[in-house]
C-alpha cells in the first residue's frame, strides 16, 4: 500500500521555484501556485497578507482553518502548491470557504 506524505514547503527557493511555473487557478477567495516536483510528497505553503488581516489571531485561524481542510482530503503525489488567502475570505463561513478550496482543488488533479 503506497501511503501518500505531505509536509509544508518552508525553503525560500522552493517557493521562488513555485512562482517561475505560469500554472496558476484561482476563485474569489483562494489562489493556488502549483508546481509538479520529484518528490513523492504533496507540499503546501499558506499565504495571508498582513495588511488584509491584521492581527496575528485571524491569520493563524485562517492557516489552522486551511490545515483542517488539507488533513481531509485524498492527497495528490508530487506537487508542490502555494495557497494564497484573498481578502474576501471570511472566518465564519467554513462550509462556503471549504467547497471553494476543495473545487479549486478539484481543478489541480
Amino acid at each position: 500500500m503506497n501511503k501518500i506524505f505531505f509536509c509544508s514547503l518552508k525553503s525560500k527557493k522552493d517557493i521562488g521555484n513555485i512562482f517561475l511555473e505560469k500554472n496558476v487557478v484561482s476563485n474569489k477567495i483562494y489562489l493556488f501556485r502549483y508546481r509538479y516536483n520529484d518528490i513523492k510528497k504533496l507540499r503546501y505553503a499558506f499565504s495571508t497578507k498582513k495588511n488584509i488581516f491584521k492581527t496575528a489571531v485571524i491569520r493563524n485561524k485562517i492557516k489552522r482553518q486551511l490545515r483542517m481542510i488539507m488533513n481531509g482530503i485524498e492527497k495528490i503525489k508530487n506537487i508542490d502548491i502555494l495557497i494564497i488567502v484573498k481578502q474576501e475570505y471570511n472566518i465564519n463561513e467554513w462550509n462556503n470557504n471549504k467547497k471553494l478550496f476543495l473545487s479549486l482543488y478539484e481543478k489541480i488533479k
